[in-house]
């Protein structure tokens, strides 16, 4: 048995040969941290559209010009790449870590912390009801793919009517509450919680997951299937040695998007 760290950064023991969405290991390519790091790229580029150059264009989607509307839709679909990205990340911390209740509990607190600067970056109100920051999406997911796991394995109709409940009731979720819906056209927490099911069920199978993948992500305007081409050059590995030394990189990407949100904030406040 191996022991090794999860994207979050909690341990977890392998079994060799143990299926995994992390299918190809290798020095080339991508790693955990490489492709979180492309992830806040989009995330920082939509943000500057949806806080900073929407706002000065005036752009409402509704009622904007085909040019305004194409310029406000481009930076926002910069954001809707990293979909894919951390939904990926997301179910590789689920999958290995031995402490699924505090990753829970940490993905809560920040869903809780980011939700204010969250709609002031991307509303310019302090409360916006028509979009939830995509932290509870991860939160929401991370909760299912729970119940997955612990009914994994187990073929009768009861494991299969829970499953199909609780995806139901997570994704109507998503809907009804507008976890991450952006300029009223993406649904993003939906979105998220399909790439996490996709590379749950998936993961052992390379191939079949990509193509699942970009097709779902085609529901969501195209961006997320450009995600898709990221992650498939991901190489498997962390990107930083698996000690305690370095769980300050993991608390440091736990603090970088809200920090991330609340320096657009204070941007979009300013204009």
């Amino acid at each position: 048995m191996m022991r090794m760290q999860t994207p979050s950064g909690d341990r977890y023991h392998a079994r060799e040969g143990e299926g995994s969405v992390t299918a190809k290991a290798g020095t080339h390519g991508l790693s955990n941290l490489r492709v979180k790091i492309i992830g806040y790229v989009f995330i920082v580029v939509g943000l500057f559209g949806s806080a900073m150059l929407i706002p000065s264009l005036g752009v409402d989607v509704r009622r904007a010009s085909t040019g305004s509307m194409a310029v406000a839709l481009l930076f926002e679909a910069a954001s809707w790449c990293a979909v894919p990205l951390f939904a990926w990340l997301n179910v590789e911390a689920v999958r290995h870590t031995s402490h699924i209740g505090r990753y829970v509990l940490r993905l809560l607190a920040l869903a809780v912390i980011c939700e204010v600067p969250y709609d002031l970056s991307t509303s310019g109100s302090v409360v916006d009801v028509r979009s939830q920051n995509p932290v509870w999406a991860l939160c929401i997911s991370t909760i299912v793919l729970w119940i997955c796991r612990r009914y994994a394995g187990r073929r009768d109709a009861a494991s299969w009517i829970v499953r199909t409940a609780v995806v139901l009731a997570a994704g109507l979720d998503m809907y009804l509450f507008h976890i991450y819906v952006r300029q009223t056209l993406f649904q993003g927490g939906v979105l998220l919680l399909g790439f996490a099911l996709i590379f749950y069920a998936l993961g052992a199978h390379e191939n079949t997951m990509m193509l699942a993948g970009v097709a779902w992500g085609m529901s969501g305007l195209l961006p997320p299937s450009i995600g898709m081409v990221v992650l498939h050059y991901r190489n498997g590995t962390l990107g930083y040695p698996r000690d305690r030394r370095h769980r300050w990189i993991t608390w440091c990407f736990y603090a970088l998007y809200p920090g991330v949100l609340l320096i657009f904030a204070l941007a979009r406040l300013a204009m």
